[in-house]
């Protein structure tokens, strides 16, 4: 049986070129063929993992309201975004906005897309709300 992946799953990743007058990519050979990009295989895989993230996040920030009922909303989101992307996990941009927007639905919070990369990070570690202006 093969898990359907959403159409709102992110599915741009960063593909490695070569500089010159004739485009190269990087390519790597797998089964016997050159692939460029990710298998279907491998979205699968990062599918499944961003889904467990988003899970488990959830709980986090579920934690996180208790503890400081005082964050807005968009703040707590976006600070959880910015701790995930601080853990060098290999989650694209695209991929923790995807679980922020899942965490938000699954917490029924109101949050805007598109602000967590502007947050001040020595601010947000302290629970103040600065964003950048961007």
């Amino acid at each position: 049986m093969t898990n359907i992946i959403p159409d709102d799953f992110p599915r741009s990743m960063q593909e490695g070129a070569v500089p010159g007058a004739v485009p190269k990519y990087v390519a790597r050979k797998s089964r016997d063929k050159f692939v460029v990009g990710l298998t279907e295989a491998e979205w699968q895989e990062r599918y499944k993992a961003c889904c467990t993230l988003a899970h488990e996040m959830t709980s986090y920030c579920e934690g996180k309201l208790h503890d400081n009922p005082s964050w807005s909303n968009q703040f707590l989101i976006d600070r959880t975004g910015l701790k995930i992307a601080s853990e060098d996990w290999g989650y694209t941009d695209d991929e923790i906005t995807w679980v922020l927007k899942r965490i938000s639905a699954a917490l029924k919070l109101e949050w805007e897309p598109g602000h967590w990369r502007q947050l001040e990070v020595t601010a947000a570690i302290n629970g103040l709300a600065r964003y950048s202006p961007g």
